[in-house]
């Protein structure tokens, strides 16, 4: 067993230049621990920024905290999944891999050459796919059991949802978002960039291409393009916005703790309602995924219940 010293120590490694690194045990799962370094790639990975923690700032310190809470979960799972002998294999994780470069037709030097551009690694991928293919697995094995939806739920749904729906209007939207994060990998604070996308678009430059320049939202991989939403399917105060606007209009940045948006309404339609029959398995597999991630959710806290964790981000 590790002992709880490891937690007040810190974590002595070289570099490639020959120097020392601090680092420094941010939590641990029973004897399973995450360094901060780990937690410091996973939040570059998801933000494409190099952000540093700092417990001053309160929105670092929440994200942070935010993706300590999804590594600890990955642990989790991955215990409990060791318990049966079912652990994830490197093999099935080999074989995910080589089905999504088959479907996308790359061989494994351009795929790596395509990782290169979005500034990973081929190990870093591997290793997020292996805590994908872990998730899906513990899904399958120990969530889906649990979770059963039948044809009267289906349609008691239908009865409440869809009559309602009736004459309401589709609204399709895009969106750029700027994040209130400043890191280190951008140079003007995020009110700059804000105030630049503005004057862009008072000169009449492309949303899309804006949104795939400036947005640091994964949206702007397709131009900000965030499809089709009715009443109830966002915030309030971004549908009094959205839904004020007229079709190929731009609202103002709409600032928030996270950062801003700005969105453009691209298309108004009517909403067209299916009878039950043809929306029934629909329905059936959207209950179906909302039931199963509430019982994840709800495994996940008997299991944060049953094993030792010690959370050392400050």
């Amino acid at each position: 067993m590790i002992s709880s010293l490891l937690f007040i120590v810190l974590i002595m490694a070289v570099t490639p230049s020959g120097g020392v690194a601090i680092d420094r045990v941010a939590a641990r799962i029973e004897n399973e621990i995450i360094l901060l370094s780990d937690l410091t790639q996973k939040v570059e990975l998801l933000t494409g920024n190099r952000v540093e923690y700092n417990d001053k700032d309160p929105k670092i310190a929440k994200f942070y905290q935010n993706v300590l809470n999804d590594l600890i979960e990955d642990r989790l799972i991955m215990l409990e999944l060791r318990k049966s002998g079912q652990d994830v294999t490197e093999s099935e994780v080999k074989a995910t891999i080589d089905d999504i470069m088959k479907q996308r037709g790359f061989t494994q030097s351009e795929f790596e050459k395509l990782l290169s551009k979005e500034g990973l690694t081929f190990e870093k991928y591997r290793e997020e796919m292996k805590r994908q293919v872990r998730k899906n697995k513990f899904m399958a094995i120990k969530v889906r059991q649990r979770v059963r939806v039948t044809d009267e739920d289906a349609k008691l749904y239908y009865q409440q949802e869809f009559s309602s729906q009736k004459g309401m209007k589709n609204y399709d939207i895009s969106m750029i978002f700027v994040s209130s994060i400043e890191s280190d990998k951008k140079d003007t604070p995020p009110k700059e960039r804000v105030e630049t996308i503005r004057r862009l678009l008072s000169e009449g430059k492309d949303f899309a291409e804006l949104a795939r320049t400036y947005s640091d939202d994964p949206s702007r991989n397709s131009g900000g393009h965030l499809g089709n939403i009715s009443k109830g399917d966002m915030r309030e105060d971004f549908e009094k916005v959205i839904f004020g606007l007229k079709e190929n209009q731009v609202s103002e940045p709409i600032k928030s703790a996270e950062g801003y948006y700005i969105f453009k309404l691209n298309k108004i339609s009517e909403s067209e309602i299916k009878g039950f029959d043809e929306a029934k398995e629909d329905i059936k597999r959207m209950l179906f995924e909302k039931e199963m991630i509430k019982q994840y959710s709800y495994i996940i806290d008997s299991l944060k219940k049953r094993y030792t964790i010690y959370i050392n981000l400050k």
